[in-house]
This record gives structure tokens, C-alpha cells and sequence, in this order.
């Protein structure tokens, strides 16, 4: 269709697409948009350097909608101390590439870290794996 000429005829618009065609990548729309489904990647190993300290906000995946997974949400601090949602402290190492938190809310719970650049848009993400929280994602605010 040739949209800088006049003579376009209206017409009826289409039927809403299915359920099908709403998940089928097209030009125009990146993978991860809004009704284009991603192929779930595994993120690379931590291999070490610095983690972003501050704030990071959490998701979840969850009936075919992202949702805020607020309590999950923590602050990570120098000298491998986090505080939950709640503001209870805790501890985290990191080990193969893993970081493990020990005490408050996230005790147990195992995540890898890819690093980013905090404000931009890509930040420092952590992954949550193993069975709590698993698949749940975090990103950092700085």
C-alpha cells in the first residue's frame, strides 16, 4: 500500500488476531516486546569484578503477566551484607558465579548475577534459580 498517495480506500479493520498470532515474532517487534514470547536464555556466569551495590527491584513471571514480586525486592551493601524487603540483614557470597544469601528474607535463595550499568537500559540483573523464586528476576536501581 502506497500511504503517500490519496486515493486509499477505507475500509473494515481486521479481526483481533488470535491468541497464536500474538506470540509470533514480525517485523517491527523485537523479541520480549509486549506479546512476543522470548525464548528463555541462560545468562553467563558471574566470573567476578565488581557488583553493583544499591537497590534491586524484582518480577515475576506469572500467569502469562510480568508482575512486581515486591517482597522479594533487597539492597545489596559492602562487605557481602544485603537487607530484604522487610529491612532484615543478611549475608550473601558468591561462588562459580553464584551468589547464595544467608539470613533475612532470601535465606537460601540462589541467583547469578549478570553485570549492566545501573540507570541505563541495561542494568545489573540478578537471576533467582534453583526451587524458591525460581525464574524471577531482579533488576538494579542503583
Amino acid at each position: 500500500m502506497n500511504w503517500a498517495r490519496e486515493d486509499v480506500t477505507l475500509g473494515p479493520c481486521p479481526g483481533a488476531p488470535t491468541r497464536a498470532q500474538l506470540y509470533q515474532p514480525h517485523a517491527g517487534r523485537a523479541a520480549g516486546a509486549i506479546g512476543v514470547r522470548r525464548e528463555a536464555s541462560r545468562p553467563a556466569p558471574y566470573t567476578g569484578g565488581p557488583m553493583a551495590m544499591g537497590r534491586y527491584e524484582c518480577w515475576a513471571y506469572s500467569g502469562g503477566h510480568l508482575e512486581a514480586a515486591m517482597m522479594e525486592n533487597f539492597s545489596l551493601s559492602g562487605g557481602g551484607r544485603y537487607a530484604d524487603a522487610g529491612g532484615h540483614a543478611g549475608t550473601y557470597s558468591v561462588n562459580s558465579g553464584l551468589l547464595m544469601f544467608h539470613g533475612g528474607g532470601l535465606n537460601g535463595v540462589q541467583a547469578k548475577y549478570i553485570p549492566g550499568v545501573p540507570g541505563s537500559a541495561n542494568p545489573p540483573h540478578m537471576q533467582f534459580i534453583g526451587s524458591r523464586g525460581s525464574g524471577d528476576e531482579c533488576d538494579g536501581k542503583g
